[in-house]
């Protein structure tokens, strides 16, 4: 049996799988055309052999079609997670989830998938901003527009502002039009997320407290964070499968894992 942990978006498919030879494949697909282009080779690559896909997703119309692009294929099981279905592995985590009936499947392997003591944030369609103090206790969190939510905002909003693709600029404060957006975007966004890591620090009285960034968009504000002079965080795109394996019981050794932890 191969497996492959899905991560579905508002705006982008996220697939993870290893392969015989316990290769990491991963891809992040932000378009129908590369979502075709990566399930072609996915489905080439494993074919002949019988596949789960799980699937974590926070969108059913985008699920719907990501499930039809499978329909034709032999030997493949399709299970989307609730996590609901999951509550004994959850509690056998120790992570405690106080809105667990409530709280999206990403934002929960989110939280399984960090260590204790840690600021998740991720940046996609929308930003989670989320700490998990060092008793594995999930405090809560911020939820708004991720980057390319936030420019769009702008967009539809107003008459004389262009519908502006996300980019650095070339610094937090400009004189063009474009530029000052996107550093409101970016380099805002990056303000704010080093400033509520450190509150939390203060407050919650663990100076030892980890930031660890991931989402579709996390490179642009790992990167906003790092021309601000600020590094002390972790860029990790695989968070949120490393958080379904644990739970799933799938790839673990590949995770450094063990069943419960």
């Amino acid at each position: 049996m191969k497996y492959v942990l899905v991560d579905i978006g508002n705006t982008s498919y996220g697939i993870f799988y290893l392969d015989k030879d316990n290769k990491e494949h991963f891809t992040r697909s932000f378009s129908n055309l590369e979502l075709e282009r990566n399930m072609r080779n996915l489905l080439g690559y494993l074919s002949g052999n019988e596949i789960t896909f799980y699937i974590s997703s926070v969108s059913e119309t985008r699920t719907k079609l990501f499930c039809n692009r499978l329909i034709d294929y032999r030997n493949i099981h399709i299970k989307v997670i609730s996590n609901l279905d999951y509550i004994g592995e959850i509690n056998m985590t120790g992570y405690a989830v106080p809105n667990l009936e409530i709280l999206g499947t990403d934002m929960l392997f989110d939280i399984i998938g960090s260590e204790p003591s840690t600021f998740i944030v991720d940046y996609g369609t929308a930003s989670k901003l989320m700490p998990i103090n060092k008793d594995k206790v999930f405090l809560g969190g911020m939820v708004g527009p991720g980057l390319s939510t936030l420019n769009k905002s702008l967009f539809t909003s107003t008459e004389k502002l262009g519908d502006y693709l996300v980019s650095l600029p070339p610094s937090y404060v400009n004189y063009s039009t474009m530029d000052a957006i996107n550093a409101s975007t970016t380099f805002g966004e990056a303000f704010k997320v080093i400033g509520l890591f450190n509150k939390l620090k203060e407050d919650l009285k663990e100076p030892d407290m980890k930031m660890v960034v991931t989402g579709g968009d996390g490179e642009i504000i790992s990167s906003a964070m790092k021309i601000l002079g600020f590094s002390d965080f972790v860029y990790d795109p695989l968070v949120i499968f490393r958080g379904m394996a644990k739970i799933l019981h799938v790839y673990t050794q590949y995770f450094g894992l063990e069943k419960g932890n």
